[in-house]
């Protein structure tokens, strides 16, 4: 009896254990259906004339083309897929977006009202993009057909920067590290503001700086019909200098100069680059011979 009354007492301990655990195990689990982002298998789509959104974190195994209105009020993220807002499109971001392919908006708005969207493949841009306090990070930015764009505090550029027919790109925090830089060409030229010059080279102002390899200068009759390169609030005359050592162009301003010229006027930025990268170019050629 004893024995027995022992073993029960066993049994009875064991079951009570196995219940605790079951009752664990089923708490870890539902904890963990709340813990992970819920998963859009496959391409979504949104379109015309609907709405959609996601109000807690989401990961589209896929792309996200919107021609109706999505919004984003939790993170989304899409690790191999791209944005695309089509014409007539709206996307509205109040959470931070990821996206391992392109930002494509053609057509449509897309309204960044709060986080960061990021590109790992950059963003190709010929309507409006509406900053509310919203940022990007992309690895390249283009921009078409009369698209004006801020890049400031917060923004980032990882690369290549080209602006086409009418576009503007206002820089007002430094562009730095660009490696592939182009303003259209004649008959499609796109514009390039600078207005900061708060790094340094050298100690001189500094408003840009590019990889002197991957800068292409291409002549072309016409340069009044190229892009245009504007300097704003530059403390000096503006120069486009060559640094050997980093393998760069920096744009600088020498405020201890006397300007021949008016620094915060326009400039062609073909017959510029031309002019003054084609010598930077001739003198790094000359250097590396010898």
């Amino acid at each position: 009896m004893r024995v027995l009354a022992a073993c029960s007492t066993t049994v009875r301990g064991l079951v009570g254990a196995c219940k605790t655990f079951r009752m664990m195990a089923v708490a870890l689990m539902a904890l963990a259906l709340v813990a992970a982002p819920p998963i859009a298998c496959g391409d979504v789509i949104i379109p015309s004339n609907t709405s959609s959104s996601n109000d807690q974190p989401t990961s589209i195994d896929g792309s996200l083309d919107v021609y109706g209105t999505y919004t984003a009020n939790a993170s989304l993220s899409l690790p191999s897929g791209y944005v695309y807002v089509h014409s007539g499109g709206n996307f509205n971001m109040n959470a931070s977006v990821s996206a391992g392919g392109q930002l494509y908006n053609y057509g449509g708005v897309v309204h960044l009202n709060s986080g960061t969207f990021s590109s790992a493949s950059g963003m190709y841009v010929s309507s409006p993009i509406v900053q509310n306090g919203g940022h990007y990070v992309t690895a390249g930015l283009a921009l078409y057909d009369s698209t004006a764009l801020t890049y400031g505090p917060g923004d980032f550029i990882d690369s290549t920067v080209a602006a086409f027919s009418n576009s503007v790109l206002t820089a007002n925090k430094p562009l730095l590290n660009i490696w592939s830089f182009s303003l259209g060409s004649v008959g499609n030229h796109g514009n390039l503001v600078l207005t900061n010059w708060s790094e340094s080279w050298n100690g001189l102002p500094v408003a840009m700086s590019l990889f002197a390899n991957y800068v292409s200068i291409s002549t072309l009759e016409g340069y009044r019909d190229s892009g245009w390169l504007q300097f704003v609030n530059a403390p000096g005359p503006v120069a486009f200098q060559f640094d050997p050592i980093s393998n760069k162009i920096f744009v600088t301003a020498d405020p201890s100069a006397v300007p021949e010229i008016d620094p915060a006027g326009f400039g062609s930025v073909a017959a510029l680059l031309t002019g003054a990268l084609g010598l930077i170019e001739r003198r790094r050629l000359k250097a590396k011979a010898a």
